[in-house]
């Protein structure tokens, strides 16, 4: 085997106490201690919340709006944000099936945005996958969109 090892790894600089990540296509989200959200990579679609202005970030930017995040998820290029303690849900990035299980006529949300989930206060964890979103309440139910 003649393959030569590289070392990729390396620091991500600018963001201290992480606490968790979330990965999706193109895009890496970052939750500290605090409850906030940086995000990095492709924000063609406003994966890391920052606009249409910006089409991607090679190092961390705090996701604007964002404070007490609990629980993050991804899906392909979309991103779900749970703060227990208020009993609210944030979603940005595509949303052409209504993966964020909210009507925007298949545009994105370019903005982190709060969406209106009945019983959202009653969400303990979020999950996603490729264009889907997942919620577990308290009582044990799941519902998707």
């Amino acid at each position: 085997d003649d393959t030569a090892y590289v070392d990729l790894f390396h620091e991500v600089s600018g963001v201290s106490d992480v606490t968790a990540a979330a990965v999706g296509l193109e895009f890496t989200l970052l939750l500290t201690e605090k409850g906030d959200v940086y995000g990095c990579g492709s924000n063609e679609f406003g994966e890391i919340g920052q606009g249409d202005k910006l089409p991607a970030s090679n190092s961390p930017v705090q996701l604007k709006g964002l404070s007490g995040v609990d629980d993050m998820a991804t899906g392909l290029s979309f991103a779900l944000f749970l703060d227990r303690d208020k009993g609210q849900v944030w979603a940005t990035g595509t949303n052409l099936y209504m993966q964020q299980c909210a009507f925007t006529g298949g545009e994105p949300l370019q903005d982190v945005r709060k969406i209106n989930i009945d019983g959202a206060d009653k969400i303990i964890q979020i999950e996603a996958n490729r264009e889907s979103s997942y919620f577990l309440f308290e009582d044990g139910e799941v519902r998707s969109c």
